[in-house]
């Protein structure tokens, strides 16, 4: 089973090590007989035990540390770059600070996704494709604007 200890279960974990060394170092000094060293042996042994139990712990927090710093800053990265879009004719379209359409179309569904997909020309004038939802978007008069003339 996999869990992470709270940094305060960490910190007691430390506080505990530090007491089996406290009582390792008073039975070492002591000593007189095979029986204490064994103890010390089992006592020894449990501190090795300890100890690499929380440096596995202190290793998963810092990579679930990181893990989730990551996924905060894409959240607001996301945040930041979806307040540039504007919905219009079934699509996004990226705006500046000024309110100046500057790029797009954009997919509707990628965004939704937490994805930013530019959308591909379609065979016609007003019409775009989503390479991967393999959706088609119309953003006005589909092919006015590519008609010939006995059309």
């Amino acid at each position: 089973m996999h869990c992470i200890c709270p940094p305060e279960q960490v910190g007691a974990a430390i506080q505990s090590a530090f007491g089996l060394i406290s009582r390792i170092a008073g039975k070492a000094e002591s000593s007189q007989n095979a029986a204490e060293a064994t103890e010390i042996s089992a006592a020894l042994a449990e501190l090795g035990s300890i100890i690499r139990s929380l440096q596995k712990t202190i290793a998963e927090l810092h990579v679930e540390n990181y893990d989730l710093k990551r996924q905060l800053q894409g959240l607001v990265d996301l945040k930041a770059t979806r307040k540039q879009f504007r919905y219009e004719q079934s699509v996004y379209w990226k705006y500046d600070e000024a309110g100046n359409r500057v790029d797009g179309p954009f997919c509707p569904n990628c965004l939704d996704e937490d994805h930013v997909l530019r959308l591909e020309p379609g065979a016609a004038s007003g019409l775009y494709r989503c390479v991967r939802h393999q959706a088609l978007f119309t953003t006005g008069p589909i092919g006015g604007a590519n008609r010939g003339a006995g059309a």
